[in-house]
């Protein structure tokens, strides 16, 4: 059976915890007839004599960095009272901008912010990218600790990581594994997809809350999570800060985000590499650039394309009136073209 990829948002119910699944184990009655009490004395008086290791001491001071950047995130529907769903987020300027998942807020008719000091605000939405499925709120308080973000992209596979957030609403809790992949795409849960994949343990409640490097720095958003028959399986995914700060800082520049746009059908070129032309659409980038129906694109800028996802989001990635050169084969000829990208529509904001 196939794992299910579900975002981590959490749809909220009576009964606290126990509907959420968790239960109270029995008490042992059997008392144990062998010498563990002693072994276990034995170790405490070890262990309270050694220093407590470096990497225990780095996540330690991590989770005490975080905390006072992270938000838990109420969602309320049209006349609703009390919150339909919760997730997380991030608090990314002093000014109270706050970074989350698009999911997440999807559908709300008001949001409210609790911060780490159960402190709460009414927030307003300043912008939503439905495409990388991420959103942007500000709760409009000055003062606020907000989280660095990490300066290069540099995170790589079997890099540390942390994950914080309200899983099943138990606000600042954190987790922690290692970075299992970068640059995932294909997975259908956003239109341009570029997922930092982990074996960090997350859970609804966790969507739109930090992934931290052990620097203490912003370098993702939870997002998913791979379940089967309701388990985890240690497949988390989040959205990596080099597409975040794009949607941020164009949201407050401009109040949406501008991605680049082709007009072009595509499927996996039949015989070698590239990516083949199946349509060119009438009166678009690709046809004023002269691209045609069965032409193979094998890449672009330099960058050879793997798949069609690849190529989409290279394309997306640029900014509409720049202009890309495209490897082109055709005819068993390859030759370089110049496109001037056009400027791809966003896709609405779905309602809940």
């Amino acid at each position: 059976m196939n794992p299910v990829i579900r975002f981590v948002s959490c749809a909220l119910a009576a009964g606290g915890l126990m509907a959420a699944g968790f239960f109270l184990p029995e008490i042992a009655g059997a008392r144990a007839t062998d010498d563990t009490d002693s072994l276990a004395l034995d170790a405490r008086a070890r262990l309270a004599k050694e220093p407590l290791p470096a990497m225990a001491r780095r996540f330690r001071d991590v989770a005490r960095a975080v905390q006072p950047s992270l938000v838990r995130v109420e969602v309320f529907v049209p006349h609703g009272r009390i919150a339909t769903s919760e997730g997380s987020g991030v608090l990314i300027d002093s000014g109270g901008t706050i970074l989350t998942c698009y999911h997440v807020v999807r559908g709300a008719d008001r949001i409210i912010i609790q911060t780490h000091d159960e402190r709460r605000f009414k927030a307003q939405v300043m912008g939503m990218d439905a495409d990388a499925d991420l959103a942007v709120l500000s709760v409009g308080e000055q003062g606020l600790l907000p989280l660095p973000m990490a300066i290069d992209n540099s995170l790589e596979t079997g890099d540390w990581v942390m994950a914080f957030g309200a899983p099943f609403g138990l606000s600042r809790s954190a987790s922690a594994g290692i970075v299992s992949a970068t640059h995932r795409r294909g997975m259908g849960l956003a239109t341009f997809e570029d997922f930092i994949q982990t074996d960090v343990a997350i859970n609804p409640g966790n969507s739109g809350g930090p992934l931290v490097n052990l620097q203490g720095q912003l370098v993702g958003i939870n997002n998913a999570t791979a379940t089967q028959d309701g388990g985890g399986l240690g497949i988390s995914f989040a959205i990596p800060m080099a597409t975040a700060r794009r949607t941020v800082h164009e949201i407050q520049d401009i109040g949406n985000v501008q991605r680049g746009w082709l007009g072009i059908e595509l499927s996996a070129a039949k015989n070698g590499p590239g990516i083949m032309i199946s349509r060119v659409k009438p009166d678009t980038p690709a046809e004023k650039a002269g691209l045609l129906n069965g032409q193979v694109i094998l890449s672009i800028d330099g960058h050879f394309l793997k798949d069609v996802d690849d190529l989409r989001y290279l394309v997306a990635a640029g900014k509409p009136g720049t202009t890309m050169e495209f490897e082109i084969l055709a005819a068993g000829k390859k030759n370089h073209v110049a496109v001037t990208l056009g400027s791809r529509q966003a896709r609405k904001s779905r309602k809940k």
